[in-house]
């Protein structure tokens, strides 16, 4: 019963929608909302952007808390009728989906603040969320779960981070808590990742406002501040990539590096390069 719904979508299955649900389950990857977080913060509104990146990489942590807590299984490794399409993007636990939450984290933020783009990003978000379901690896209960918990936990999460910047900036580090708690218990690749991002985006972007001040308002091209964030991105994975081990404290490197580009060193770059335009 758990998985009727898997199973009617898989009724359809062919190689082309095989491809065509593997792209949308992709597009739901924490990396592309990072992606998505860091051009808002850079080039379109730096506090919402903030608020956006809290309440993403919270949820992500929240969901992984909850999955480890459950354990419940994959469906796939309950039910041989159903096939395993998503060979690399599945491993852990079932619910709730992190696809879903995270894709539901965005649109709910994203409906937040800018209402024009919500039907879009809740189609996709529901687009990401079906293409779990064709593939295998959740039931609909952990799809649902995910929609809603990732909805109500940006919403909040939202509102808590606007309560702590008018008190304190640095308490905002508080976030940073549960996810070095969850990871010390659940020793999990992904939450390295994003905990190491989250870190170091948090202290970039107080070292940032105090002593920078940058603003989105720059006289500088859209476009070229996103290439300036990407290139800077890649100049840090790609080399740390092929030549530091797959060890934890050099994925912790790599990606705390990351997110203080993002927050910090790129947002100075792009003030030397727009004094040097005005001069």
């Amino acid at each position: 019963m758990l998985v009727s719904w898997n199973l009617f979508l898989q009724s359809f299955s062919s190689p082309t929608l095989d491809k065509i649900f593997l792209i949308f389950s992709y597009l739901g990857n924490e990396l592309i909302f990072m992606a998505v977080v860091a051009a808002i913060y850079l080039c379109i509104d730096k506090e919402k952007g903030l608020h956006l990146a809290i309440g993403l990489f919270s949820s992500f942590t929240l969901n992984s808390g909850i999955k480890d807590f459950l354990k419940i299984p994959r469906p796939f490794e309950y039910n041989d009728m159903l096939r395993r399409i998503d060979l690399t993007m599945s491993p852990g636990y079932s619910f709730p989906s992190a696809h879903a939450q995270m894709s539901s984290s965005m649109a709910a933020g994203i409906t937040h603040y800018y209402r024009k783009f919500s039907i879009f990003c809740w189609i996709l978000a529901l687009l990401i969320s079906i293409s779990r379901l064709y593939l295998g690896v959740h039931t609909p209960i952990d799809i649902c779960a995910g929609f809603v918990l990732g909805s109500l936990w940006t919403l909040f999460s939202i509102h808590l981070s606007q309560k702590l910047i008018e008190r304190k900036k640095y308490l905002l580090l508080l976030y940073l808590i549960p996810c070095y708690l969850f990871y010390m218990w659940h020793r999990d690749e992904n939450l390295l990742k994003l905990t190491a991002v989250f870190t170091s985006f948090l202290i970039g972007y107080l070292i940032e406002d105090t002593y920078l001040h940058y603003n989105v308002s720059l006289k500088l091209h859209v476009g070229f501040k996103m290439i300036l964030l990407l290139v800077g991105c890649a100049a840090i994975k790609i080399p740390l990539k092929l030549l530091l081990p797959d060890m934890p404290i050099c994925i912790y490197l790599s990606y705390f590096l990351l997110g203080i580009w993002i927050s910090l060193f790129c947002p100075w770059l792009l003030l030397i390069l727009k004094q040097k335009k005005s001069q």
